[in-house]
């Protein structure tokens, strides 16, 4: 293409758009929200990236952090660090803090020592020095305390709490710490109170076995010299025992979580898009189908198919250069506005800039779906016949495409695809994804043609309504097909997404409650076992107690090879990842399904063996007669593989990845655990009743917990919510702009119908009954197609019982499809008001 053709198509192609944004409105909107969507979620991202990788230190508390369960580090070990830099020794644990008046709650205790906090700050209200919040005073340590402990308490600063045996001074509220607890974490340990370790010695809490993990953090002398540390580290210990982590890698599981999280909205800001690349084609059709006079006028004049596809793919381009602009402009500064309150929510610093990655992702996403989805109707448009341009019923062409514009369009979806797969680490996901939503698309494109089918075969018979409602449904150049595809795709994913929520919500509220037990027991010593049975089985309404032997270990090698080293499934990688809770047993676990192998006898003398939990043992590539070698208080253990276990997490139980045969491991010092079910008519306070007497235990109430986890539930499914209404939207914006390409058309059948004697009234009823039968096919498509999604999601990814939701469901149709009627109507309106004498003198 030479330059001068180039330069006379550019100039014919802006001349021929002046006064066209107007229809281009649905157009640049879908690509506004799908564009946008995506920028958002990007950008987002980047700055929770960004603000992890910047404040890793204060995240972390440190450049080097070394934590063992059970035992501290020895002397030789503390002498090496220290050559390196400032160390700051942490313990964690544990406990319940009581009132003088009887109230307890569980907490996260922290005891630090003097250099603490190597980076950072802790946030005091009052704000006072760490000496005078940790002194000893009136016959009182210090302590700071998480805000919800003073609403649980009732109590408030100045007010004095036991923690074991011994008293402390609330003397602060901690606002933040640079080392916070986040996630599952935060719920499960309980509201954080921060105390020196001098204090911590005072409650006598620190015994041989208690769950407490011992945290070493270094600070470098100089900050460059990490990679360096880290070699000579791994080769003067390296079967130390202890857990590492490092500042650039100092929030590993919130990465993850964020990645993920990320990627899924991504998904689904893209399914919007893709649903509003539906409105894009009907846009670029209706505009392009606007423009026939023109198409008609420049072919007589010479203007051959190559120029007139230049001269629109130029207005086209244009057009979709705006939307996608606007989309990314929201994309970019939105974040800004909402940056401080998500920071807050997840407590990490988010450093919000305007990120290229985010713009060209958002910019490609864009224009490969304006491209897919208006390439089509414009090379038919480019092919239609001159001889036909002027004849009153329209424009006629070969709607078949050619080799050329075939393989065009493969291209461009093979690149968007690529595109999906490449920006995200889960390929496994998105290829899914990919070929969930081309499975999808087709079973709406197909739904479609279903309804105008039926339309057309079934209607002979009802009433003069519904024949004429029936009949615009199925007539030529009808948007039922469109209507379906998109608003089935956005109503079939909000319906999933509520079917899930329900699902999780009554198994955390009605399910989980009746199968878990009511209390958690920990850090029973095992002179106090005999007692605290005694205790809990002659309480009113006792049902159940199970109780077993708890110990802390770090799987070091797998079959003889070192754990860092093993290759394992991303879902199952935890196992490897620092301590875990393991237990040692005669017979095997309540409830326990053995699905390969066999248990060890009673009397059992022999060497280690070890039962594993069978999803752990195939991510690992285990089986039975392996070998583990766990790290148990610094002494490796090698145990063969005797049998593996199915573990119903889920039931709230006492689970183990890990159960061994009793000999060599019950010498280890050991604390124990136990669960108590009580009938649940029961007032008994067990809690009070074992803590007073034991002051040492630690009390964890089932129904507290799982109702902290049902809060976080919820703040994620409105997330979700978030995300699927985006989709429904998009949906929305189809369907608008499928009502404003047959406006003409819906006010020449309102003429037709008053001429022939219809009243308002009756013209009403026939758009409203064609609206309501394609909002009712379409959303009881959508309510099969959804049901099923949710199921499998509950079923085979939770791999949790089915709860079916039918009234959720139905009621989400009715909403959807009266509001499908209304937004009609409400486009249709100008069409009612038409007068039929301009229309007829115009025909």
């Amino acid at each position: 293409m030479t330059q001068k053709y180039f330069c006379l198509a550019c100039r014919i192609a802006i001349c021929d758009m002046r006064g066209s944004l107007k229809r281009f409105r649905i157009y640049i909107s879908c690509l506004v929200l799908g564009v946008g969507s995506i920028a958002i979620i990007s950008s987002i991202s980047q700055a929770v990236v960004n603000g992890l990788s910047k404040d890793g230190q204060n995240l972390l508390g440190g450049d080097v952090s070394l934590s063992l369960a059970h035992r501290i580090i020895s002397e030789k070990q503390h002498r090496w660090l220290s050559q390196w830099g400032s160390v700051s020794n942490i313990v964690t644990m544990r406990s319940m803090a009581r009132t003088n008046a009887g109230k307890r709650t569980l907490i996260s205790l922290k005891a630090v020592d003097k250099m603490y906090p190597l980076y950072g700050n802790v946030d005091l209200t009052p704000n006072i020095s760490l000496a005078s919040l940790f002194g000893y005073h009136n016959g009182a340590w210090g302590a700071a305390v998480h805000p919800n402990i003073l609403t649980r308490l009732g109590i408030e600063v100045g007010d004095q709490i036991t923690i074991g045996q011994k008293s402390f001074q609330i003397r602060a509220i901690l606002k933040k710490e640079p080392d916070p607890m986040n996630g599952v974490r935060a719920i499960t340990l309980g509201p954080r109170i921060l105390i020196s370790t001098k204090g911590l010695h005072a409650t006598a809490l620190v015994k041989k076995g208690a769950q407490i993990t011992y945290e070493y953090r270094l600070r470098l002398h100089n900050e460059k010299n990490l990679e360096i540390f880290k070699q000579e580290l791994i080769r003067l210990y390296p079967d130390a025992g202890w857990r590492i982590r490092y500042r650039t890698g100092a929030t590993v599981g919130l990465d993850r979580f964020i990645s993920r999280t990320t990627h899924f909205m991504t998904l689904v800001a893209l399914t919007a898009l893709l649903i509003g690349g539906v409105g894009v084609g009907n846009s670029a059709r209706d505009y392009l189908k606007s423009k026939t006079e023109v198409i008609a006028i420049l072919k007589c004049l010479g203007a051959d198919s190559r120029l007139l596809f230049v001269i629109f793919f130029l207005q086209l381009l244009i057009m979709a250069a705006i939307g996608i602009s606007i989309g990314l402009m929201v994309g970019i500064f939105l974040p800004f506005f909402f940056s401080a309150t998500l920071s807050e929510i997840i407590s990490v610093p988010l450093i919000t800039s305007i990120y290229p990655s985010a713009i060209l992702l958002g910019g490609f996403f864009g224009m490969l779906t304006t491209a897919i989805f208006s390439l089509w109707p414009l090379i038919l448009a480019c092919k239609t016949k001159p001889g036909s341009l002027f004849r009153a019923v329209g424009a006629t062409y070969d709607a078949r495409l050619d080799k050329t514009s075939i393989c065009s369009l493969s291209i461009l979806i093979a690149a968007l695809i690529t595109l999906t797969v490449t920006t995200t680490e889960y390929k496994q996901m998105a290829v899914w994804f990919i070929l969930g939503s081309g499975l999808t698309f087709a079973m709406f494109y197909l739904a479609g043609l279903l309804v105008m089918w039926v339309s057309e075969k079934f209607s002979n018979n009802a009433s003069l309504v519904i024949r004429l409602a029936s009949a615009n449904l199925c007539r030529p150049g009808a948007q039922t097909k469109n209507v379906v595809l998109s608003m089935g795709m956005g109503l079939t994913v909000m319906i999933a997404v509520v079917i899930v929520e329900i699902n999780i919500t009554k198994q955390l509220e009605t399910n989980l409650p009746d199968r878990a037990p009511d209390y958690y027991f920990i850090d029973i010593q095992a002179n106090q076992v005999a007692a605290f049975e005694r205790t809990v089985k002659t309480v009113e309404g006792f049902l159940e107690l199970n109780r077993v032997p708890i110990l802390r270990g770090r799987i070091i090698k797998v079959n003889g090879v070192n754990a860092s080293k093993v290759k394992i499934a991303p879902e199952k990688s935890w196992v490897l990842r620092g301590d875990r809770g393991i237990t040692w047993a005669t017979r095997p676990p309540l409830r326990t399904e053995i699905v390969n192998g066999k248990w060890w006898p009673l009397n059992y003398k022999g060497p280690p063996l070890v039962s594993l939990d069978a999803a752990a043992a195939v991510a690992m590539g285990l089986n039975v007669g392996d070998t583990l070698t766990v790290d148990i208080l610094g002494r490796p253990i090698t145990a063969k593989i005797s049998s593996l276990r199915r573990i119903d997490w889920a039931n709230l139980g006492i689970n183990f990845v890990m159960v061994f045969s009793p000999g060599l491991i019950e010498k280890a010092p050991q604390t124990h655990i136990a669960t108590v079910k009580l009938d649940s008519n029961t007032a008994v306070d067990l809690e009070n009743i074992v803590t007073n007497r034991f002051r040492n235990v630690t009390a964890v109430k089932v129904r507290d917990v799982l109702d902290q986890i049902t809060s976080v539930i919820e703040k994620i499914g409105k997330l979700i919510r978030t995300a699927a209404i985006i989709t429904l939207f998009s949906g929305i914006l189809v369907l608008g702009g499928a009502i404003s390409t047959s406006g003409r058309q819906r006010i020449y059948d309102a003429v037709v119908m008053k001429v022939f004697g219809a009243r308002r009234k009756q013209v009403v009823s026939v758009f409203a009954m064609e609206y309501g039968l394609i909002a009712g096919a379409t959303g009881v498509i959508s309510a099969l197609i959804g049901s099923v999604t949710g199921w499998s999601i509950v079923t085979l990814v939770m791999k949790t019982a089915w709860i079916p939701a039918f009234s959720a469901v139905a009621w989400t149709v009715v909403i959807v499809s009266l509001f499908v009627i209304f937004f009609g109507l409400v486009g249709t309106w100008h069409a009612l008001n038409s007068k039929s004498r301009q229309v007829l003198r115009n025909e």
